[in-house]
């Protein structure tokens, strides 16, 4: 069962906002021409290559299997004392007001597209924010520049780690805000761009880990045996929420196991539609293979779901779906063997809706003309029983997956009638 969480936990950076610009040399000019004595006359690459062998013996510190992903945290204040005093700068002001100095001079920051508009959103709805970053720099210096950045925010807290002893992935860090929070891990979302860190993190204390990918870093390696929601713009996430609040949607898992688990991973989404009339359910039937399948397809790369919903519905179908009527019903995780080596990734959203009185002309791809698909109204019971007649799924690997659907659907129809 699908559940509005009480409570959206936050990464910052590549999450809330775009720090990709970031050069630590400007940094260290800034905070260098604040010096009151620099008697080696250290410059700004001089400092950094200091601050980089400082940062290698401090990853020593963890072993080889943790260097890459440290889960213990060092603050910035300990970093930037050791640093300067060992190379003999004084500074004038305080160690946090040094890394605010070499913060706001090294990172061009921007808020992330959408942000503003879905923490607003949040607000009205009554769902609670709160921010957790793994970060050298303290609390305060994160709650300054997040104030900056977001003016009109509504966290309830803001957590930098370097404040509480661990960084993500570690559960503690993780148990932290949730004890802040006041609530249950399960009641919890945990937004961020890192699978590890974020997502593997997040699943592991049992929150449900949202990936958001704009800013995501290329290349990551998706954590096994965990389920994750991904999130390409905040306007599509604030859309996922409008049309999952309150419903209790079918959730099913299909992994086929008909794959390499080395081979390269291609991930996708796709839209489907339940369309139902006088107990009848459009459906797509397979001249070629003979099975049933609801109408739908893949999203476009910006595509909006609701978009994809009526633009595959009436290629498919020629039926011209209501906006307005759009609800959402459920979802599937697949995974599959898909074009070649590769292992198909997808998540399908299904959304019952309803249609208008007239029709489109249809609009069928190169493999839809092939299948000879064709538009049809039938039972549940009627598809099911075909489908599960098809002994040579080869080439229609989705009927595995729909007909799945199809059963479900049916047995909520059932319930609904009080005869489950």
């Amino acid at each position: 069962m699908f559940h509005v969480p009480e409570m959206i936990l936050f990464d910052y950076g590549q999450t809330l906002a775009d720090e990709g610009d970031y050069d630590p040399i400007r940094g260290n000019r800034a905070v260098l021409e604040m010096a009151v004595s620099n008697p080696r006359k250290i410059t700004p690459e001089q400092l950094q290559d200091a601050a980089d062998g400082l940062t290698k013996d401090i990853g020593e510190l963890f072993g080889e299997e943790k260097r890459s992903n440290p889960e213990g945290e060092f603050s910035c204040r300990a970093f930037n004392r050791y640093l300067y005093e060992y190379l003999g700068i004084e500074l004038p002001m305080p160690w946090e007001e040094v890394e605010r100095v070499f913060w706001k001079a090294a990172v061009k920051v921007r808020k992330a597209d959408g942000i503003e508009k879905l923490l607003a959103y949040l607000h009205d709805r009554g769902i609670r924010t709160a921010v957790l970053s793994n970060m050298m720099k303290d609390t305060g210096t994160l709650t300054e520049r997040i104030h900056e950045l977001l003016p009109d925010n509504h966290f309830s807290f803001i957590m930098a780690s370097s404040d509480y002893l661990f960084r993500k992935p570690h559960p503690r860090i993780f148990e932290m805000a949730r004890a802040k929070a006041g609530l249950s891990a399960d009641t919890i979302w945990y937004c961020g761009d890192n699978l590890v860190c974020d997502v593997k993190g997040a699943a592991g204390v049992g929150m449900k880990p949202v990936w958001y990918t704009p800013y995501a870093k290329k290349g990551q390696e998706a954590p096994e045996g965990i389920s994750y929601m991904t999130i390409n713009h905040w306007e599509e996430f604030i859309q996922l929420l409008e049309l999952f609040r309150g419903d209790k949607g079918i959730c099913l898992t299909v992994d086929k196991a008909d794959y390499n688990p080395v081979w390269k991973k291609r991930k996708r989404v796709a839209v489907r539609g339940f369309i139902r009339k006088e107990g009848r359910y459009a459906m797509i039937h397979s001249g070629k293979y003979g099975e049933y399948k609801f109408p739908g397809g893949g999203a476009k790369p910006g595509e909006q779901l609701e978009d994809t919903l009526l633009r595959e519905v009436q290629e498919e179908t020629g039926l011209r779906v209501k906006r307005e009527s759009i609800r959402y019903a459920g979802r599937v995780r697949e995974t599959r063997r898909g074009m070649g080596e590769e292992i198909l990734e997808m998540i399908s959203y299904y959304f019952a809706c309803e249609t208008e009185k007239d029709t489109a002309d249809r609009c069928l791809d190169a493999y839809e003309k092939e299948y000879e698909y064709e538009p049809a109204f039938v039972t549940l019971e009627e598809a099911i029983r075909n489908n599960e007649r098809i002994t040579d799924t080869g080439n229609i690997p989705w009927i595995v997956r729909d007909t799945l659907v199809m059963k479900a659907l049916l047995q909520k129809e059932r319930e609904g009638n009080g005869k489950g």
